[in-house]
């Protein structure tokens, strides 16, 4: 990213000669289109690169009010009034990344008192050469900054180069409190005069262990829960990507910190959805889920984990001819099941095969019993939220009705018993509120009554929802969309998790997680680190009082999008050193490279239960993905890389990224090659273009079969298959402008 500009509710032109509020880069580019216009047009003689130069330098500094996005933002978001005036002479640097390992620790990532920390910053130049020294200054208590001042040495102009070699240290103090939060001042300086001042943010000590993708494929949703001998039970819907491809999976969190191999559930034809699970007094989870068995029919099926044979049931096909309702934007789910304390279990769908409506079924201990139509609302859609069983036999199925055409939700309740159920009855209804949930035989609903209040506690009393207590002020930002998810642990304590926006400009979710306790509701502590974008949490909390939630997440690319969603774990267990596999060794073709199009790269790993997956990207800066997105590798310890797409730029660092993911679902910490520069006629490798090098040139020149990268030696600057005058004229240019 070289700027920003505004794309946020911008009234523009649309469809049908109207105007409307749009968003996105389609509205944030021509902005910047414009102001480049407004630049040729004062000074008309400037080239493009002397008016991209100009609009980068004079864009203002914004990461201040946008943290989640400092360092990423480029020179700032344009300036047109600063743009068209005169040319910028000054200086401007910018923080634009930096890495953190604990490599005097065990590498697991988690910043732990009594560790030493390396930071690796990475300062871009936006102005002329300069020579960069940056130092690291912070006031906190609970730590030692060992190694204060780093030297980044000549900058050209739009490069970076990170502090590699001598990375910043800092100690943390042994008695540090869990979830502190640490600030650090880098004060950049070019040519020895203070140019920036940027902020580093850092959660120390953290309770809760990092994201650990268990699988790169896209997950659209799963249930957790908890089971009878304090195993943790998994089950997700996984896209349409090889080598799983769409389908319910099963995986199980032993008490040692192991999961299980993901095992699928489903059958191999058409696509999956979201399921839902529920437990009998015995144990046996209980699968429920619909697939399009044959096309278009959308059925429902149904499979059972039995506890006595540690084994999965084959899936059962329940329906015949049904349509399921595609997907509500509340749960993410149509199809509920509940086994009661009788040994039934009970399946309610929201089913459209005729109009929508509300369907049953049952297993009365002998066979599943026939569907029957419970609620016929005669037009309105459907939005079933939660079917929740009580020990004394009791059932309540809570679902929205939206009016055809638009307007106002509202909630409903059915009561049932054995196999039938009573006539519906309307709740309150409130502007958000989350799934009912059943814990310690009581149902709960997280709300707020109007979008953007406090966030509240409410309790069912059977007939309404009875408010218990406020939770906190409103913690989603600006959206009204968020997903939050409770559970109570067995010393009485509340845990909850929720997903919150930062703000409707980043579009970025965050998962925050609470505790109450005899003193209240603890301050939330973000979960969210290393470039994550978390959403969706599930929580359970285990016999020893530890949490764990499974959620989305989604790795973000060099583009700044988000790509898949992909299932991830996060835990306030101990994670052993012993289930995560060693940081990768990665090592670059030595420190140069005059080939513009290709970078090699070599890494290995190892764990006993073995390396499924790794993941790789290629940046400017040590774990960025500016260059190439992060992308799975299965199986290799190689890297060649064609970079016709990303052509190198002339003196800049680059980098490859590789993290390992274990068939034990654990992830590596980030290794990260040594970097690479790009320095056209360095044909002997030795960081300087010399006449030894015009020497090796000159060989190549004099070559006739000059037609593969491999007999050009990287002299082929152009590249058009041939060593040639031109090339020549290249090499001359860079090496009397640069040495």
């Amino acid at each position: 990213v070289d700027v920003v500009a505004p794309g946020s509710s911008i009234y523009s032109t649309y469809f049908d000669n109207k105007y409307e509020y749009q968003s996105g880069t389609s509205m944030a580019s021509p902005i910047v289109a414009g102001v480049a216009a407004l630049v040729k047009s004062a000074h008309p003689k400037w080239s493009g690169q002397e008016i991209i130069d100009q609009i980068i330098a004079t864009a203002d500094d914004i990461d201040e009010v946008n943290p989640y996005f400092a360092g990423k933002l480029g020179g700032g978001r344009v300036n047109a009034q600063a743009a068209v005036g005169d040319r910028f002479s000054g200086v401007r640097l910018n923080l634009v990344s930096y890495l953190i390992q604990d490599p005097n620790g065990d590498n697991d990532d988690e910043y732990e008192p009594n560790e030493v920390l390396n930071l690796y910053t990475t300062i871009k130049n936006y102005s002329g050469v300069q020579a960069v020294t940056a130092a690291l200054t912070s006031n906190d208590p609970w730590i030692t900054i060992l190694n204060s001042t780093s030297d980044h040495g000549i900058i050209e102009s739009h490069r970076s180069r990170t502090n590699l070699e001598k990375p910043y240290k800092i100690f943390i103090e042994p008695n540090i409190p869990a979830d502190h939060k640490a600030v650090l001042h880098l004060e950049i300086r070019a040519n020895g005069i203070s140019a920036a001042n940027e902020r580093i943010d850092l959660t120390l000590a953290s309770s809760w262990s990092r994201p650990h993708v268990f699988w790169h494929d896209e997950s659209n949703q799963q249930v957790v829960g908890l089971m009878k001998d304090g195993r943790l039970l998994t089950v997700l819907d996984m896209d349409n990507n090889p080598p799983l491809y769409d389908g319910i999976y099963a995986t199980i969190r032993e008490p040692g910190g192991t999961f299980s191999p993901l095992e699928r559930l489903s059958g191999t034809t058409g696509w999956t959805r979201p399921p839902d699970m529920d437990f009998d007094p015995n144990g046996n989870a209980h699968v429920i889920y619909s697939r399009n068995d044959p096309f278009p029919d959308e059925e429902l099926f149904y499979t059972r984990y039995d506890v006595m044979s540690d084994s999965w049931t084959d899936e059962l096909k329940l329906t015949s001819g049904a349509d399921i309702v595609t997907i509500n934007s509340v749960t993410g789910k149509n199809t509920y099941i509940a086994a009661d304390s009788s040994g039934l279990r009970h399946v309610v769908w929201a089913d459209q095969r005729s109009k929508p409506a509300l369907y049953y079924t049952y297993h009365n201990g002998q066979a599943w019993q026939p569907e029957t139509k419970i609620y016929d609302p005669n037009g309105p859609t459907i939005v079933p939220l939660a079917l929740l069983d009580k020990k004394d036999g009791t059932r309540y199925l809570f679902f929205d009705l939206r009016p055809e055409g638009g307007g106002d939700k509202v909630t409903y309740f059915i009561k049932g018993s054995g196999s039938s159920w009573q006539e519906p009855n309307q709740l309150t209804t409130f502007a958000w509120q989350s799934p009912p949930v059943l814990i310690h035989d009581e149902i709960y609903l997280l709300f707020q009554e109007q979008c953007f209040d406090d966030l509240k506690l409410a309790l069912f009393s059977g007939i309404d929802w009875v408010f218990l207590e406020k939770i906190m002020d409103n913690p989603f930002g600006t959206m009204c969309s968020c997903k939050a998810s409770m559970t109570r642990a067995d010393d009485g304590s509340f845990r909850l998790a929720y997903d919150r926006f930062d703000s409707d400009e980043t579009w970025i979710r965050y998962v925050d997680w609470t505790v109450k306790t005899q003193d209240g509701w603890a301050d939330p502590v973000t979960l969210n680190r290393f470039n994550t974008y978390l959403d969706h949490p599930k929580i359970e909390a285990d016999f020893n009082l530890d949490d764990h939630i499974l959620a989305k997440n989604w790795e973000p690319s060099g583009s700044g999008w988000y790509g898949n969603a992909k299932p991830a774990y996060l835990t306030t267990s101990s994670i052993t050193a012993d289930l995560l596999p060693p940081r990768p060794e990665v090592t670059d073709d030595g420190v140069t490279t005059t080939n513009p199009r290709r970078l090699h790269t070599e890494w290995s790993s190892s764990h006993p239960s073995g390396i499924h997956t790794y993941m790789y990207a290629v940046g400017t800066a040590p774990g960025s993905a500016d260059v190439v997105d992060w992308t799975r590798f299965t199986g290799a310890i190689s890297y060649t890389r064609s970079m016709e797409n990303f052509p190198l730029l002339a003196g800049q660092d680059y980098y490859v990224s590789i993290q390992a993911h274990s068939n034990a679902v654990y992830t590596s910490s980030l290794g990260v090659s040594d970097g690479i520069i790009y320095l056209p006629g360095d044909f002997n490798h030795d960081g300087i273009v010399n006449l030894p090098d015009f020497a090796v040139f000159s060989r190549y020149w004099m070559e006739t079969n000059c037609y593969a990268m491999s007999h050009c030696g990287d002299a082929d600057f152009e590249p058009d298959g041939d060593v040639d005058l031109e090339d020549l004229a290249f090499f001359l240019a860079y090496w009397l402008k640069h040495y």
